[in-house]
């Protein structure tokens, strides 16, 4: 597989086709019809095909220029490249000192994407300005998380190790904020 196209049998096939085409169409898509997600390395929110190329983006949910891109920007990546198959989106919380809840918004969405809800919550914690671990839990349990286990994950070691992690790359790629 090369770019946004398949090989099979001598023929080049559209992803978006040969997902059609096979039994791959649901794991392509969720049931509320948002491209599937997963868990990369490091607990990394992933949507669209894993063979893609990739764009990594770093957000905080308090940030403005993020959230900018969230609502308008990534939708329409959505629709024109990761939904046929041509890119992948990878998220990483940049947790800010000064913003308080930036550790806990990372495990969360840490967290929420080993229940395969990383998007949603992505989405929801964009949409709210009260981003405290009480109100993350209420976003949880209005959207059916399983509760107990992203509660207890919010807090494990694996969490902590993925963040240090994420941490890491962050640090690598010499990523910073003026």
């Amino acid at each position: 597989a090369t770019g946004s196209s398949l090989t099979q049998d001598d023929e080049q096939l559209d992803f978006a086709d040969a997902v059609e085409s096979s039994d791959a169409m649901d794991d392509a898509l969720t049931g509320s019809g948002m491209l599937a997600e997963h868990a990369a390395d490091s607990g990394i929110l992933e949507i669209g095909n894993p063979k893609a190329s990739m764009l990594l983006v770093f957000t905080n949910f308090s940030c403005d220029y993020c959230q900018d891109f969230a609502q308008n920007f990534l939708p329409q990546l959505q629709e024109d490249f990761i939904a046929k198959g041509k890119l992948r989106v990878q998220t990483i919380v940049l947790p800010l000192k000064k913003y308080p809840n930036s550790m806990l918004e990372s495990a969360a969405l840490i967290c929420a994407t080993k229940q395969g809800k990383g998007r949603l919550l992505y989405d929801a914690l964009f949409a709210t300005k009260a981003r405290s671990r009480s109100n993350i839990l209420t976003i949880a349990r209005e959207n059916e998380f399983d509760v107990a286990a992203f509660q207890s994950c919010l807090d494990t070691d694996q969490t902590k190790q993925f963040q240090t992690e994420q941490q890491d790359i962050i640090t690598g790629l010499h990523v910073s904020l003026i």
